[in-house]
């Protein structure tokens, strides 16, 4: 009873690590798996470059690893116990979202891309043209539109946590399916959008044959398309979010 009282007071981060130790035992695994994942990623990366100059390929694929990772990371919320146990934490729904949430969108980035983003620098990747392009191509999107290209994952990161916490019964699977499904309509309206901008932007009369002069205009054109789309991409993901605070409040008991 005293328990139950104590959660009612004012919003404490004694209960949020409460709630941390919690979830610990089932999250322990994913803080081990996925910076090592990270590091051993660009690692490879690195050997296959001084090695071979295969650097292009394996970082393309280590990189689209490291995206499908962070955006099924809310799977592991789905644990074996069901929902019975984390129903009747010591904690109120503010302080469990908090932790799950913040678990979720600033910790698993941090874990996955820190190693990436500190192992870039090196020299043998700079060296790679395709590699520096890629990376150069990146860093003006995000400058050009804001950050916006950053967060483009959060939209379905959010998804997949609401499924999780939302659903009783296959919520492993249902997580993943709806995130792939956030995913697929978020590219099928980019693909759109740049179909629309090469018929009638006419890239190919402006640059004859230079391919790299094509690649640049129509990253320059599909820079509205980032701001836009990442802003409405983020007005969703908040409310997805504040969703799901609410279903994590309304199981409180």
């Amino acid at each position: 009873m005293d328990a139950k009282c104590d959660c009612m007071d004012s919003f404490s981060w004694r209960r949020v690590g409460r709630v941390a130790r919690f979830y610990f035992p089932y999250i322990k695994k994913q803080l081990i798996i996925y910076p090592a994942f990270s590091i051993l990623g660009i690692v490879i990366v690195i050997l296959s470059e001084r090695v071979a100059g295969l650097g292009y390929g394996l970082f393309l694929a280590v990189n689209g690893a490291l995206s499908m990772m962070l955006v099924f990371a809310p799977t592991i919320f789905a644990s074996r116990n069901g929902l019975d146990v984390e129903t009747v934490l010591p904690a109120t729904g503010a302080e469990k979202s908090t932790f799950i949430i913040g678990y979720v969108c600033i910790v698993v980035p941090i874990l996955l891309y820190l190693p990436v983003i500190l192992g870039l620098p090196c020299d043998m990747l700079k060296d790679n043209a395709d590699i520096a392009r890629v990376l150069a191509l990146r860093s003006n999107l995000s400058a050009s539109t804001y950050g916006f290209t950053i967060i483009e994952n959060l939209f379905p990161i959010s998804v997949c946590l609401y499924v999780v916490m939302k659903r009783t019964t296959n919520r492993i699977l249902l997580g993943v399916v709806w995130s792939v499904v956030a995913l697929i309509s978020m590219s099928f309206v980019g693909g759109i959008y740049g179909m629309v901008m090469a018929i009638y932007g006419r890239f190919w009369e402006k640059s004859g044959s230079d391919v790299e002069s094509v690649v640049k205009l129509v990253t320059e054109g599909m820079e509205s398309l980032f701001i836009v789309l990442g802003v409405i991409l983020l007005i969703c993901s908040i409310f997805v979010l504040y969703r799901t605070h609410k279903v994590i409040s309304n199981r409180q008991i």
